[in-house]
């Protein structure tokens, strides 16, 4: 770093620190389900977007159906922010 640089920083929005807020439960699910594989297929996406598609994270349909059926019972979308 040059003399009297700034560090660079990163900063998160808001809308990235919601996504990872909604997709956190189904983050859970699959640590308990031992699933670490898809787990970091998840935290790659993780602020990006709130997962809603389990083909997102994984070709098993058995595991799709797993996901599918938590995402159904746990919507994320249903998290208040507040007004904005």
């Amino acid at each position: 770093m040059i003399d009297g640089e700034m560090a660079r920083t990163t900063t998160t929005t808001r809308e990235q620190t919601w996504n990872r807020g909604r997709n956190y439960p189904l983050k859970i699910f699959l640590c308990w389900l031992g699933r670490d594989d898809v787990v970091a297929r998840l935290k790659a996406i993780e602020t990006r977007e709130t997962v809603t598609d389990p083909s997102k994270l994984t070709d098993e349909p058995d595991l799709q159906a797993q996901i599918g059926e938590f995402l159904a019972k746990n919507n994320p979308w249903d998290v208040d922010h507040g007004s904005d």
